[in-house]
């Protein structure tokens, strides 16, 4: 025998199980009863609600039994009206952040977690930090926490955290307790808090001058000097490569690369580094060109702006 609990006085398969009573062999003669009790628990999650219940007992809820009417199985009885007990409630906020952040480079965040319900808080769930960058939070982090709070007390956890490559100016840190929805409290609408924003650090490499040879000769060595200034408010670092063009006009585009300069060093705000790219000229090369530099050719340093510098002087080759 089996007694569900039904949102409305028609059995589903959606009601919600509260007792299962094996018969354990019982034998019920012809015009007997049968009387059974059962205890149980009602069934707490965070998707119950409160509100009006039917309750039914379905006897022999396996079709065990051979009976000449199985249709009158079910006796039903309510509506009674169930609420949900005093629970805890857990809330996550953002407490401190730094006002800048660069992509690749730990800071330290601070999250608060309080126990803003009725009730003592003792769980174990997991906490996830996510970065929001102009949409949809993406996860960065889903850590273990344990707490014991009693109701409006606070525990504040400090992280590491480290920024991927991001697209916005600015973005915010997403925290929720919680987040995999393990503990039974009495709101899940509140687990989750943002930071205020963090604006982001970037280099922004800019070409400031070129200076090549007047004359070349194709097939014969050329070396071009020129230099790159870091006009960021982040360092530029990894391996980028500059590049030095051909172009047969005095607009930037749809230029001939002839040359390459890789980089390895890094290069601080404000701070400037010469380059010198010594290649070959093209043998079909020949008349009028303007020399080309480009820093970040292969757009491997994320930054906020591209630029470009051409060379001030024309070459005849």
């Amino acid at each position: 025998d089996i007694v569900l609990m039904s949102k409305d006085a028609v059995p589903s398969a959606d009601d919600l199980p509260v007792a299962l009573l094996p018969s354990r062999g019982a034998t019920i003669a012809v015009d007997a009863n049968l009387a059974r009790e059962a205890t149980s628990n009602l069934p707490l999650t965070n998707a119950f609600t409160e509100g009006d219940y039917w309750f039914y007992v379905r006897t022999d809820a396996n079709a065990n039994v051979i009976e000449s009417n199985d249709e009158n199985n079910v006796a039903i009885i309510g509506p009674l009206h169930v609420t949900r007990p005093p629970l805890g409630d857990l809330q996550a906020e953002i407490v401190s952040v730094p006002s800048q952040a660069t992509p690749g480079v730990p800071f330290d965040a601070q999250v608060r977690i309080r126990n803003v319900g009725k009730l003592q808080m003792t769980a174990s769930f997991f906490t996830s930090l996510s970065v929001v960058d102009g949409g949809t939070p993406t996860l960065l982090q889903d850590f273990a926490t344990a707490v014991d709070l009693a109701p409006g007390a606070e525990t504040v956890i400090a992280r590491s955290v480290t920024l991927p490559a991001v697209q916005s100016a600015s973005v915010t840190l997403h925290a929720c307790a919680d987040s995999r929805d393990v503990v039974v409290e009495a709101s899940e609408s509140n687990n989750c808090g943002d930071s205020a924003p963090i604006a982001i650090r970037r280099p922004d490499l800019v070409v400031t001058s070129v200076s090549a040879p007047a004359t070349a000769v194709g097939g014969s060595p050329m070396t071009v000097t020129f230099t790159v200034r870091n006009d960021g408010t982040a360092p530029a670092t990894g391996f980028w490569t500059e590049a030095v063009k051909f172009s047969v006009d005095n607009a930037i585009g749809s230029d001939r690369l002839v040359g390459v300069v890789p980089v390895t060093l890094p290069l601080a705000p404000g701070a400037s580094a010469t380059r010198t790219a010594t290649f070959n000229v093209p043998d079909d090369v020949e008349g009028d060109v303007w020399v080309v530099a480009e820093a970040d050719s292969g757009g491997a340093v994320h930054r906020s702006e591209e630029h470009t510098s051409e060379l001030q002087s024309r070459q005849y080759l």
